[in-house]
């Protein structure tokens, strides 16, 4: 939400102590290799952060679909 809709950089770091459960990994993996991760956000949040960036979608030239968007 910080990056997509207030398009602040952030960094996210971690060490190996911090992983309590593996799921976390699949997620994490995930996340690396196609830049999203299924079923992070509820239906009704992703309506707002569509709506949230579709100027700025706008403002660069790119059609304003919902998967443009996201």
């Amino acid at each position: 939400m910080i990056a997509g809709c207030k398009d602040e950089g952030i960094c996210f770091l971690f060490t190996e102590g911090q992983i309590t459960n593996e799921k976390f990994l699949v997620s994490l993996n995930d996340l690396l290799s196609s830049g999203e991760i299924a079923d992070l956000f509820a239906e009704e949040d992703i309506d707002g952060i569509v709506n949230t960036v579709r100027s700025a979608v706008k403002g660069e030239g790119i059609p304003d679909t919902k998967e443009n968007c996201m």
